[in-house]
């Protein structure tokens, strides 16, 4: 995608959607759209959006809720996936800091889990 087609997408994504960050990964044939939708917004609304997009840069176009993924995607998506739209830094970095955070609280559940298995012999309280 070049950059003007790029630019259409957010203005759409924006007058739809709103959110405070938009990322983006692309491969040859379909683009994805990454928001942080703040308010309930339906699959449908996702879904119309993407299509709108796709009319304009002939590419198949999803159009998703970062909250939709795990823990651990999300933060792939912030590490890798290519920020296209940022409504202010410091929103991006207060939100990519709470997905690490996330991620962080996700591995001390797991590593508590293992450690509880190997001391009573099961993930469970007795």
């Amino acid at each position: 995608m070049n950059v003007n087609e790029i630019a259409q997408a957010v203005k759409v994504i924006e007058s739809r959607i709103l959110t405070p960050v938009i990322y983006m990964n692309e491969n040859e044939s379909r683009v994805e759209f990454i928001c942080f939708c703040g308010v309930q917004i339906t699959d449908e609304e996702l879904y119309e959006t993407g299509e709108q997009i796709s009319e304009i840069i002939s590419k198949t176009v999803e159009v998703v809720d970062i909250l939709e993924y795990s823990e651990n995607d999300r933060l792939d998506v912030i590490l890798n996936a290519e920020l296209v739209y940022s409504e202010d830094p410091v929103i991006e970095q207060l939100l990519a800091f709470g997905m690490a955070e996330e991620f962080q609280q996700v591995q001390e559940r797991k590593y508590d889990m293992l450690k509880r298995k190997s001391e009573n012999g099961s993930y469970y309280m007795q």
